[in-house]
């Protein structure tokens, strides 16, 4: 893994590599955690016919074996019968007593980091199909960096930043850093991924709104050229933050997506004067994935409009894994390795 990847992998890294991406991790599982759980799904959905051919089979002797062995690794209360027969209901308890120990076990970072990684949305990139035709494919350093972000896993050689802070082998300063390269280009990315979109929903809409300006005379980043809701156009402002940064450390490490819905309600602030006009939405997002309430609302409504529009239902996980490679991609960009 270490060698495919490009990074310095030592335990921790490893460990949440295990996980499934709902949980942080990459997905890869290791056989001696996947063993259990297989075998008692397994045992469970032909027990009935093994006791049909061979009515003297002992099977509810393995079954409890199987159980108590289970029982030992997780403080859960077995599944209900019903669901004996999934693996996923024998398998999610023992992976998140093992997310739970990394986060209780962990740093303040690691715990803001795992968080963030564990959000619903964040991990959207890695169930996109790597197509450069689609847009989808991230170049090498692109993915090094995404998953040596996600995992904490090592990056560059200790150096100091140009703005003079020292920056450890993790290389998180880059995202923060006043100096950062990529935010103007992911902000203009996100902000065409949405454009296309609403497009797609056949809402013709219009970047940066000539004649719509706050009081400090700065635009929006879109409008809708027809209503959006109770007659009223949708304007949006896209704003990103960093969880690792001083102002948003603290929100992070007790929810993920805190930092992203506190800069939305600055945001909002902001542009009082023109959300008295139209239907203003701010969009907060953090630099490792997570989305604030007000983009998870805005982007699932917009994925419903496709799918009604396309006919296609998979338009909204099709729209999340584009908007979550454009923050891998443009995340390297202000990163310091």
């Amino acid at each position: 893994m270490s060698e495919i990847t490009n990074t310095g992998m030592s335990s921790g890294p490893w460990r949440q590599a295990t996980l499934p991406v709902s949980l942080g991790g990459l997905g890869i599982r290791r056989t001696e955690e996947v063993v259990l759980p297989a075998f008692l799904a397994s045992l469970h959905s032909v027990q009935q016919l093994v006791l049909t051919i061979l009515p003297e089979a002992d099977l509810h002797g393995e079954a409890n074996l199987a159980l108590s062995k289970w029982s030992l690794l997780s403080t859960a209360e077995p599944p209900v019968p019903e669901l004996r027969r999934q693996q996923k209901a024998w398998d999610m308890p023992l992976l998140k007593e093992i997310h739970e120990q990394l986060v209780s076990t962990g740093s303040d970072n690691d715990k803001a980091r795992l968080l963030a990684v564990s959000d619903k949305n964040l991990g959207s990139w890695l169930h996109a199909l790597p197509s450069s035709s689609l847009g989808n494919l991230l170049d090498n350093n692109a993915l090094r960096i995404s998953i040596g972000l996600r995992l904490d896993a090592k990056l560059c050689r200790p150096h100091v930043c140009r703005c003079g802070t020292s920056v450890d082998e993790f290389s998180q300063h880059g995202l923060s850093c006043k100096f950062s390269g990529g935010r103007h280009s992911r902000h203009s990315a996100l902000k065409e991924s949405l454009k296309r979109a609403l497009i797609t929903a056949q809402i013709p809409v219009v970047l940066e709104p000539p004649g719509v300006f706050r009081k400090d005379k700065r635009r929006p980043d879109g409008m809708t050229r027809v209503p959006w809701k109770n007659g009223k156009e949708l304007v949006w402002d896209v704003t990103f933050v960093d969880i690792q940064a001083l102002t948003n450390f603290a929100m992070s490490t007790a929810k993920a997506g805190s930092a992203a819905d506190a800069a939305k309600k600055r945001k909002i602030t902001k542009y009082e004067d023109i959300g008295s006009q139209s239907e203003f939405c701010s969009v907060g997002l953090e630099t490792l994935g997570p989305w604030g309430p007000s983009a998870t609302a805005l982007f699932e409504a917009v994925g419903r409009k496709m799918a009604e529009v396309t006919g296609e239902p998979r338009s909204f996980q099709f729209f999340k894994q584009r908007v979550s490679i454009d923050i891998q991609r443009d995340v390297k960009k202000g990163k310091s390795v």
